[in-house]
């Protein structure tokens, strides 16, 4: 292989940029550009509040019927980005996946159900509303939907959490268990570091979560007065 053709070789761009390349293409195509043609992700996340926050949830067993799925949010914004059913038709089967899942990708993050979630944090204000994640649908296929029902918040918001506490909670047993086995000697030490980072990690939470529960009692006593 002569110089030429090294170079030559050099100067194409690899498929990682070309999905680059093609998902910023996509925002174009789908109007959601800026300026002088950059991708306007602010009007994709207009977009997808648009679909998510109309997606009200009363009563858990209406959320198949009413969450959004993931599939629902990503054909709704961009509708004409192949999905995965037609990748192997399209010329170049990897790129078109590529993109697929760069936006698909950009979008579920955008629904996060976290305090900083984008979406999550435009439903501040006086809607009321929560934004949960769900599998609670047809073919168990991820979904998103917003509710102030105390029963969806347990399943599908709060609860997702308490496992993931509970599973890090094991871990570190496991691990103290491993040490324990190994150096009995130190077994009263190893107890005191699960129980002592319990304690720690449950005030660390309740020194977060206390003003909001400040706030809340002083909105209810105001409410009480004004009656």
């Amino acid at each position: 292989m002569d110089a030429d053709q090294n170079g030559q070789m050099e100067l194409l761009p690899t498929l990682k940029e070309r999905i680059d390349q093609a998902t910023d293409l996509a925002f174009v195509q789908h109007g959601y550009v800026v300026g002088d043609g950059e991708p306007d992700k602010r009007a994709v996340e207009d977009k997808v509040y648009g679909l998510v926050s109309v997606a009200v949830v009363d009563k858990r067993a209406d959320r198949g019927r009413l969450a959004v799925t993931r599939r629902s949010l990503m054909s709704s914004t961009f509708p004409q980005v192949p999905g995965p059913e037609a990748w192997a038709e399209q010329q170049d089967p990897d790129l078109a996946s590529g993109v697929y899942k760069n936006l698909d990708g950009h979008l579920w993050r955008l629904v996060s159900p976290e305090a900083n979630g984008k979406i999550q944090v435009r439903l501040n204000g006086d809607t009321g509303l929560i934004l949960c994640k769900t599998k609670a649908t047809p073919n168990e296929v991820d979904a998103v939907y917003v509710t102030n029902d105390l029963n969806c918040l347990l399943a599908d918001f709060s609860g997702p959490q308490r496992t993931k506490l509970k599973k890090e909670a094991d871990r570190f047993a496991r691990n103290l268990a491993m040490a324990v086995e190994r150096l009995p000697q130190h077994s009263k030490r190893f107890k005191g570091e699960l129980t002592g980072g319990m304690k720690t990690a449950l005030d660390a939470g309740l020194n977060t979560l206390q003003p909001a529960l400040e706030a809340a009692a002083a909105d209810e006593a105001h409410d009480a007065d004004g009656e």
